[in-house]
């Protein structure tokens, strides 16, 4: 026989040809304990049901502990849609509006999530029951990796408090139990700005070598701040060969943000070669050259790291510096920085504005005559 106390019932697991776990609440109206049954006859079999079954006995008591009851809410606590159809109807949402690497990530990060929520018995869990504690195990698990550093285990708690999110969006769950976990502290990106002088060099082996392609690209990143994967997934289609501008789909952006981006002549010059190519073909393809394949960003790291290779120039210098050195050198030549913002496709001014401190710490130096002594 359960303990019992005033107002419940501890839950009990009853195994049998009808598994359920069992429980008492006070029905407030009635002054009367009612029992509670939860089955769990379609949770797997044997020990699976077992875990699963003693994991719910303990979310259930914890919450009678802390004062619940189910009488008191408008619907029953363990009704509620499961983690896994949740995770099923997120996807198949997220797969109708992201982007295909986007969505690869998202697969990436549910691939450790569920085999997490199956090792602990919460796959089959109404998502009301995924706690703070829940969250804060499953952080402290996946901090243990030695393949995740801080950045990625920033990036896993970024997409798991966008997906719980979407489990409050739809009345699932009411609060956010990855809101409590914090994140680890990154070290600062190891990316330098690059010089005009290393730039050349740059630029003299891409020609060198005939990979004139590649050049373009770069300078879409230096010049347009486009990022690499947008780059990429730039068609033939999303070029004003009239306007001389580049229409970035909402779909292509990383903040899913649409626009327009003015082309300097000298690149819209390469560009105009590649008007009679099919307006759904890539700009940038197979070999760099305009085709149906898409290539990613990737790909060009790799070709990037090459030419670092060859030309024995640091690592410091990456494919991004070129973004960052334009954003900085935008700034230093008096571009009001929301223009540079926009253009950058930054979240907020306090993004761009980071660019900022070399340059000012530049002009002050410029006009620092200041003396402390005669001579000195």
């Amino acid at each position: 026989m359960a303990t019992i106390f005033s107002d419940f019932r501890p839950a009990e697991y009853h195994a049998g040809k009808s598994s359920y776990v069992a429980f008492y609440v006070l029905n407030p109206e009635t002054g009367t304990l009612v029992r509670k049954r939860i089955k769990v006859n379609r949770v797997g079999r044997g020990q699976k049901r077992d875990r699963y079954a003693r994991s719910l006995c303990g979310e259930i008591n914890r919450k009678l502990y802390e004062g619940w009851n189910p009488f008191l809410e408008n619907d029953a606590y363990f009704s509620g849609t499961s983690m896994q159809k949740g995770i099923r109807e997120f996807l198949e949402t997220k797969g109708k509006n992201v982007r295909p690497d986007t969505f690869r990530s998202y697969h990436s990060y549910l691939k450790w999530f569920n085999d997490y929520l199956h090792r602990s018995g919460k796959m089959q869990m109404p998502v009301k029951t995924f706690t703070d504690r829940d969250a804060e195990k499953a952080m402290k698990e996946l901090g243990t990796r030695t393949d995740i550093g801080p950045a990625t285990y920033n990036s896993y708690l970024e997409f798991f408090r966008n997906l719980f999110n979407y489990f409050i969006n739809r009345n699932w769950v009411k609060e956010n139990p990855f809101n409590r976990v914090a994140k680890r502290r990154e070290e600062q990106k190891r990316r330098d700005l690059i010089p005009p002088h290393v730039r050349q060099q740059i630029a003299d082996y891409f020609i060198r070598t005939r990979q004139i392609p590649y050049l373009y690209i770069m300078q879409l990143c230096y010049r347009c701040l486009i990022r690499p994967k947008e780059i990429m997934m730039l068609k033939i289609k999303d070029i004003d060969f009239v306007e001389n501008i580049i229409n970035l789909p909402a779909e292509v952006a990383k903040n899913h943000n649409a626009r327009t981006i003015g082309v300097p002549s000298e690149i819209m010059a390469y560009l105009n070669n590649l008007r009679n190519h099919e307006p759904d073909d890539y700009i940038f393809s197979k070999g760099y050259l305009p085709g149906p394949e898409l290539k990613t960003s990737k790909d060009t790291a790799r070709t990037w790291a090459q030419m670092r290779e060859q030309l024995r120039l640091p690592m410091k210098y990456q494919f991004y510096s070129l973004k960052d050195t334009g954003i900085t050198e935008l700034l230093e030549r008096g571009v009001p920085a929301k223009y540079v913002k926009e253009l950058a496709d930054h979240s907020s001014l306090v993004v761009t504005e980071r660019y900022m401190h070399k340059t000012e710490a530049k002009i002050i130096l410029k006009h620092n005559t200041l003396e402390f002594c005669a001579g000195v």
